[in-house]
């Protein structure tokens, strides 16, 4: 299951549990997706944090220390694997998505607001908050 912030229409914020992102977006497209506070069912998934589980094998919670190595890997992934646009993430990620230039996995900066805009257009964008590389 996965879990993802949405807004309606009318700018009420609710959360929803999906088997997928498919499935998410199956439910929205056939309007089964409703406002819990005022029905609407214009539903937009909005941007959230990424979730990272505590080592269950000793029970407890990750230290500060390996998430920031967890987060290091993760950002290599995203910097070898992605293309960077810097500023113009969301114009790109809006071209991609209306096939007016070709699909690729891109990396950049979004304002919040064009964030909004994106999943306001039902455009899929993940957030993740990079560590500083100056970290140790």
């Amino acid at each position: 299951m996965i879990a993802f912030n949405l807004r309606c229409g009318d700018n009420h914020d609710f959360e929803g549990w999906f088997a997928s992102g498919d499935a998410f977006e199956t439910e929205r497209r056939e309007k089964r997706l409703h406002c819990p506070v005022c029905g609407d069912t214009r539903i937009a998934r909005m941007p959230s944090s990424p979730n990272i589980a505590a080592s269950r094998d000793s029970g407890r919670a990750e230290t500060a220390a390996r998430l920031r190595a967890r987060m290091r890997k993760l950002s290599q992934l995203v910097e070898r694997h992605c293309e960077n646009v810097g500023d113009r993430f969301a114009e790109e990620a809006r071209r991609m998505h209306f096939d007016e230039t070709p699909k690729r996995n891109i990396r950049g900066r979004a304002t919040l607001d064009e964030a909004r805009e994106l999943a306001a257009d039902g455009i899929s964008f993940g957030l993740l908050p990079l560590p500083d590389r100056t970290e140790n």
